[in-house]
């Protein structure tokens, strides 16, 4: 019975943690502003938006460790260049450490 109740209790606190954990969209709007760092993060990139989402109000973050670097850096360059309207989604529990700012860690990036 005390096996039971642990592995209960172990998955309820697993669970209920993801729960909290929540992607967070802006409406569609424009980049205003990007940022590349060369050293801090090893080379993590910030930018920021003209109408943010209240949960991330600085901005979001991206690590150049994350798999979809690439693509989204790509995206985003063309979306800031041709001042095309975007939709960023981000961790809101997963805030970047290089600002007292919050900036969400991007989940994803929408173009229209």
């Amino acid at each position: 019975m005390k096996t039971w109740t642990t592995l209960l209790l172990t998955l309820l606190a697993t669970f209920s943690t993801l729960t909290f954990a929540s992607v967070k969209g802006s409406t569609k709007t424009t980049v205003t502003t990007l940022i590349t760092y060369s050293q801090y993060g090893q080379g993590d990139i910030v930018f920021k938006l003209a109408a943010p989402e209240e949960s991330c109000a600085d901005g979001y973050w991206m690590k150049k460790s994350d798999p979809g670097f690439d693509a989204n850096l790509s995206a985003l360059l063309s979306a800031y260049h041709a001042k095309s309207k975007v939709i960023a989604r981000g961790h809101d529990d997963q805030i970047w450490a290089g600002s007292s700012g919050r900036y969400c860690l991007l989940y994803s990036i929408e173009l229209y």
